[in-house]
Parts: structure tokens; C-alpha cells; sequence
């Protein structure tokens, strides 16, 4: 091995026998395989692309189930399962990615504001009107979050409001990370649809 990915035949054996006895039923044998490209795929993939590390340590964990939930679908092609393992930790990055664009244009529309404060050079007037307009999209919000489920409203409060991390979401609710996902998704998209009635 070259590295702690492994391009020789010897490295590239010994990954084919802890894969196919994982396809087994030893799921113990993926142990090693996701204990050396754990910090690879953390270090040299995830966390670059998404600067955060709370999400980052979400990626990776996700991305290691998956290894393991879906092992039985690996075919080996004479190179590395981490080719494989890189993919599908970059379709999660990827669902981080849109989860963050809906989540900014959510956080548009929950906090619907001018551009900036009016200058004080700017007429008293103007001054009223912005400060009427804010306290009106902030009611309106205030409304639409009342108006749906508690639950979303609880999702959306922790994840867009609070700012917290998914897993700690999750946690405050008492479901997994993936039905906080699904969860939050759904909140999204009854908040937008109130909103837009509102």
C-alpha cells in the first residue's frame, strides 16, 4: 500500500476477503475498512466541502451506515471499496448542500428584513414605514408558525432559529437524525405553504 488507500494486490486481497466476508454476515469484517478511511474521507473529503464540522461528523456517520447497510450491493472491480465509499459520502454532502439552501430560503422568509437599517440621513417617514413593514413580516411569521403542526414548528424553531446541529435536533425531539431530516423537511414545506396562504 501506498498510502492508506490501497492500490497493490496484497492490499487489495485482503480488502476483497474482509468485503466478502461482510457479504457473509460477519458484518465485524468491515470494521477495519471503516476504520482506515474513516478520517480519510472526514479529513480529505467531507470536511472541505462543507466547513463545518458538526456536519461533516453528521456525513461521515451517515456514510458509514450506508457502508454497512447497503454492503451487499458492492461489487468489487479491482479497485478500492473506498472508491465506492467516497461516492456515496459525496451524495450526502451534496443532501447537506440542498438542506442548507432550503434552509437559507427559509430563513429568508422567516426573517424578512430591508437590506439594511434606514440611514439617519433617511426622512422620519421612511424610518416608520420600515419599522411597520419588519413588525408585520414578523407577525405574519409568528402566525404561520403558530398555525402549523407544533412539531414542524419545534423543527424549525431548533434548526433555523437556534441554529443547532441535526443530531442535536434530533436529540431535543426524540427521534433519529434521519427522521429528524424527514421531519424537518416536511416542516419546510407546511411553513412555506401557510406562509404563502398568509
Amino acid at each position: 500500500m501506498s498510502g492508506p488507500v490501497p492500490d497493490d494486490e496484497a492490499g487489495l486481497a485482503l480488502e476483497r476477503e474482509q468485503i466478502q466476508r461482510a457479504q457473509a454476515g460477519d458484518r465485524d469484517a468491515l470494521r477495519p475498512i471503516l476504520g482506515r478511511f474513516g478520517p480519510v474521507l472526514y479529513s480529505g473529503v467531507i470536511l472541505p466541502r462543507l466547513g463545518n464540522e458538526a456536519d461533516a461528523e453528521d456525513v461521515l456517520k451517515d456514510t458509514m451506515m450506508a457502508t454497512i447497510e447497503r454492503i451487499q450491493t458492492f461489487r468489487f472491480k479491482g479497485r478500492s471499496i473506498y472508491y465506492w465509499m467516497r461516492q456515496i459520502a459525496m451524495n450526502k454532502i451534496i443532501d447537506v448542500h440542498r438542506r442548507r439552501q432550503r434552509g437559507e430560503r427559509l430563513v429568508a422568509a422567516l426573517t424578512v428584513e430591508a437590506a439594511a437599517d434606514p440611514a439617519p440621513s433617511e426622512r422620519a417617514d421612511e424610518a416608520v414605514i420600515f419599522a411597520e413593514e419588519r413588525r408585520i413580516n414578523r407577525e405574519r411569521i409568528t402566525r404561520t408558525l403558530e398555525a402549523i403542526n407544533p412539531r414542524y414548528a419545534e423543527a424549525i424553531r431548533l434548526r433555523l432559529v437556534e441554529e443547532l446541529p441535526r443530531r442535536d435536533c434530533a436529540t431535543r425531539m426524540g427521534v433519529s437524525v434521519g427522521t429528524f431530516d424527514v421531519l424537518f423537511f416536511r416542516s419546510v414545506k407546511s411553513f412555506r405553504k401557510k406562509f404563502l396562504e398568509e
